[in-house]
């Protein structure tokens, strides 16, 4: 378990270690190495070239392999974000056309009547079921009886504006704060 422990814990240090420093090394090994004699020369640093190349080059090395580690996990996350963004874009899409003609109702009063809030009662299973699609939010954690105010989430009010068709077909229900009531 001990070397378990020290792999992870020399792991963890090289995953810890700053970019910048490393930068900076490799250049400058790089420009140790690679200089021409006549400069390292005028730089006083031939000896210490000399003595140290093979130093410098495993600096040179370790350096540039562990910069381009980094490069490569920062671009396979930056592609995994990507892709999870559009995988969520596509699925809310899905979700707005794929409304039932109740639940188009429910959004009405949000996109037509440009409401910021509309109460519902807790127990209105339509209204539940847009929140779980993560359409809809409850706004308030105090409610009028059994009602709660809901807001409709900022990505749907942008698309279903682009696009209003998405609301043809929704069936007429009671859009005032306490229309609910007379049902």
């Amino acid at each position: 378990m001990a070397l378990i422990d020290s792999i992870a814990g020399v792991a963890k240090a090289f995953n810890d270690l700053a970019v910048k420093p490393l930068l900076a090394v490799a250049a400058a090994s790089g420009f140790l190495l690679f200089s021409s004699t006549s400069l390292v020369a005028k730089m006083g640093m031939a000896k210490l070239i000399a003595d140290y190349r093979s130093w410098l080059g495993l600096a040179l090395v370790v350096s540039c392999a562990y910069l381009l580690a980094h490069a490569l996990v920062f671009l396979a996350q930056h592609g995994y974000n990507t892709f999870e963004a559009r995988a969520k874009q596509r699925a809310r899409m899905a979700f707005l056309k794929g409304l039932t003609p109740d639940e188009k109702s429910r959004l009405v009063p949000y996109i037509i009547d440009q409401k910021a809030s509309v109460v519902y009662q807790i127990t209105d299973g339509v209204v539940q079921g847009l929140v779980a699609k993560g359409i809809l939010f409850r706004s308030a954690n105090v409610g009028y009886g059994t009602g709660f105010s809901f807001n409709i989430q900022p990505w749907a009010r942008q698309e279903i504006e682009k696009n209003d068709a998405l609301l043809d077909g929704a069936t007429p229900v009671a859009s005032s704060p306490h229309g609910w009531m007379a049902n």
